[in-house]
C-alpha cells in the first residue's frame, strides 16, 4: 500500500493504547453519562499530548541535553487549528450536548485526518 513504516507503527501503537480507554468510555456512556465520557475522551489525550512531550523534554533539560523540536508540515498546525475551531463551534451550537450531529461531526473529521495521512499532505 506504500504506507510508510513510521505511519503504520504508530498507528499499531495508537491503536493499542486507545482501545482500552475506548471501552471505558464505552461503558461510561451506556451507563447514562455521554458527557462525562467525552470529558474523559478529551482529558486523555490532552494527557498523552502534555505527559508524552513534556515529561521527555524536562528530563533532558534536567540534564542538560538540548531538544529541538521541529514542525516538519506546517499542514499539520494549520489542520489542528482548524478542527479546533470547528469544534468550538459544533460544541456552540449544540450547547455541550452530544448527539448524532455531533458523533457525525467527530466521525467525518477523523475520516478527513486519515485521508489527508494517507495523501501525505498532512
Amino acid at each position: 500500500m506504500g504506507i510508510d513504516k513510521e505511519i503504520l507503527s504508530m498507528t499499531v501503537l495508537s491503536l493499542g493504547t486507545n482501545v482500552p480507554d475506548m471501552l471505558s468510555i464505552g461503558i461510561v456512556a451506556n451507563k447514562g453519562y455521554p458527557n462525562m465520557a467525552f470529558s474523559v475522551a478529551v482529558a486523555g489525550q490532552i494527557w498523552n499530548i502534555y505527559f508524552g512531550i513534556g515529561a521527555p523534554n524536562l528530563l533532558a533539560t534536567a540534564i542538560g541535553t538540548k531538544i529541538n523540536l521541529m514542525l516538519n508540515n506546517p499542514n499539520s498546525l494549520i489542520f489542528l487549528a482548524i478542527s479546533l475551531v470547528l469544534i468550538c463551534l459544533m460544541m456552540a451550537v449544540t450547547k455541550f450536548k452530544l448527539n448524532k450531529i455531533s458523533g457525525g461531526f467527530f466521525f467525518f473529521g477523523y475520516i478527513v485526518f486519515v485521508t489527508l495521512l494517507l495523501l501525505k499532505i498532512l
